[in-house]
């Protein structure tokens, strides 16, 4: 006799760079048996206490690239356990799954720019074909997909905020991302913090007073 084990739910993840998924199975039980008029399929009411070795088996996707409808393989031998469990055959319905797209989000990190009270242009910060770093930062990327993509964007700070010490946030124009598996994730660009802060100043103190003749001389006197 025939009994078909059936999945639980449909199969879907969001992309983690790897091909393997975790599946539930329910076994289809008929406690008369159905036959269908070549076999009987679903256990006999004596028998439906039978149960099967491993209702998790893991599943493999066809490969890990985001997808929909995509072929599931189980890596796992599932058998039917109880006293006459030899009697039956199992068979497994056909299983497919979606990876879904990671979301990402990328930040711009801007160094402090000095105040300028009397800047005519504004102040544009330009990055091409930057990774993962000092000047960008992320969520949601694959630790070890990290290094696998490069990143353009612009931050345009205005002659307004240059004049004014204060914290800005400022969104990104010219954003883009390139590189291998790109389409694994959904790329979202945070707004950049753009600190302009006051200008730091050094210099010597220097006695200016003539009349202090302790402290002025002309060079080459002793």
């Amino acid at each position: 006799m025939y009994i078909t084990a059936t999945p639980a739910s449909t199969v879907t993840k969001p992309y983690d760079g790897t091909t393997k998924v975790k599946q539930t199975i329910n076994l289809a039980i008929a406690p008369e048996g159905i036959y269908d008029g070549t076999y009987y399929d679903g256990l006999l009411s004596a028998d439906s206490a039978y149960t099967l070795s491993n209702t998790t088996p893991s599943y493999t996707y066809n490969d890990k690239n985001v997808g929909t409808g995509k072929a599931l393989t189980m890596g796992e031998a599932v058998t039917l356990v109880g006293t006459n469990a030899g009697e039956y055959a199992i068979t497994f319905q056909s299983l497919t799954g979606d990876i879904t797209a990671q979301n990402v989000t990328l930040t711009p990190v801007i160094a402090d720019i000095p105040v300028n009270k009397f800047a005519t242009t504004d102040t544009t910060i330009t990055e091409t074909g930057i990774s993962i770093g000092d000047k960008l930062t992320q969520n949601g990327i694959v630790s070890s997909e990290v290094n696998n993509f490069t990143f353009n964007y612009t931050v345009t700070v205005s002659t307004t905020q240059l004049g004014t010490i204060d914290t800005y946030t400022i969104t990104p124009t010219a954003t883009s991302e390139s590189g291998t598996g790109k389409d694994n994730y959904n790329f979202t660009w945070n707004d950049a913090t753009v600190n302009v802060v006051a200008n730091a100043m050094t210099g010597i103190a220097v006695k200016t007073d003539p009349t202090d003749l302790a402290n002025n001389k002309v060079y080459g006197d002793g």
